[in-house]
């Protein structure tokens, strides 16, 4: 009896080893090592790319140092977010390929109906191009596929994340383009009340329209107000049609930021009607109307007296 149990003792610990041998080999064929550069892509080439989702493009393009959206809206791209996603897209890793099967894209939502295609261009020319797919069930990976092959691979969420952001977050919300800190000199106007800050050497001179008599500013006041110009964010972005029928003709504030080398910022705000809360801006850098609510129009809105030297005690 002990013969026939050792022999099919035997017997199970080969077919084990086989099957183990057979997985590993089945591994091999599915299942590939790390990735390093996925799309093959230097995002220094890079100066328009665009997404594809459905019926929705997004499109974006540099011009110079800046970036810009040009759809759906065309307005100033925020630098930063779209550096990170280059950033990301050129160090793009992915780890085993999930499947090779075309009929099976629209399960990892990487097809070319559910998928958000993305591509990268040097002018017209097409630097690479992938569909990112669904979110993983651990909310950690992401399914994508480049459009000119079958596979299908899993890579860190986060970039998909950063790809699928909201439009919203893809605009630069800083309201001026220039860096109002090195400004040389400073002009407001309230309700027809003009003044004027000018930069000479150290010293930071005031006078009021028509600008016949100056006398020294309070240089912190002054250095505090182009601090906060500086750090100025749009609260709210219009439609070009919901700004369509906006006048600003007879503005509630006139800003104008002139620099060293004659460039010029001008900036002007009308409130919305019916509502005091909410201020209408636009610049000549850009001509998109933006929104400020009162707490932040209030801190450009500064009047003739707030530049006065304070009284000493």
């Amino acid at each position: 009896m002990k013969k026939p149990l050792y022999l099919l003792l035997g017997l199970l610990a080969i077919f084990v080893i086989v099957y183990f041998l057979l997985i590993q080999k089945e591994k091999k064929t599915f299942r590939q090592e790390k990735v390093e550069n996925f799309l093959q892509l230097d995002s220094a080439a890079v100066n328009r790319f665009e997404f594809n989702l459905f019926d929705t493009k997004l499109a974006f393009e540099k011009t110079g140092q800046q970036w810009y959206m040009r759809r759906p809206d065309s307005c100033r791209a925020d630098n930063r977010a779209v550096e990170q996603m280059l950033s990301m897209a050129s160090r793009l890793e992915v780890g085993e390929i999930i499947s090779s099967n075309p009929e099976k894209q629209f399960v990892f939502q990487v097809d070319t109906v559910m998928g958000n295609r993305l591509d990268f261009f040097d002018g017209e020319n097409l630097l690479a191009s992938m569909v990112i797919g669904k979110m993983q069930e651990d909310r950690l990976h992401a399914y994508l596929r480049k459009t000119d092959s079958d596979d299908v691979y899993l890579a860190k969420g986060l970039f998909s994340a950063i790809a699928n952001r909201r439009l919203d977050l893809w605009k630069d919300r800083s309201l001026f383009v220039l860096d109002p800190k090195q400004a040389s000199e400073i002009e407001l106007s309230q309700d027809q009340r003009k003044f004027k800050l000018t930069r000479e050497d150290t010293l930071w001179l005031l006078s009021a329209h028509p600008y016949q008599e100056r006398s020294p500013a309070d240089g912190e006041a002054v250095e505090e107000y182009l601090g906060t110009l500086a750090d100025m964010k749009i609260d709210e972005f219009l439609k070009a049609f919901q700004s369509a029928g906006i006048s600003f003709k007879a503005p509630q504030l006139e800003l104008q930021l002139t620099f060293p080398d004659g460039g010029q910022e001008k900036v002007v705000a009308v409130a919305q009607e019916g509502d005091d809360s909410r201020y209408f801006v636009k610049t000549d850098q850009d001509k998109n109307v933006f929104v400020l609510y009162e707490f932040n129009f209030k801190r450009i809105a500064k009047t003739f007296r707030d530049f006065q030297p304070k009284e000493e005690e």
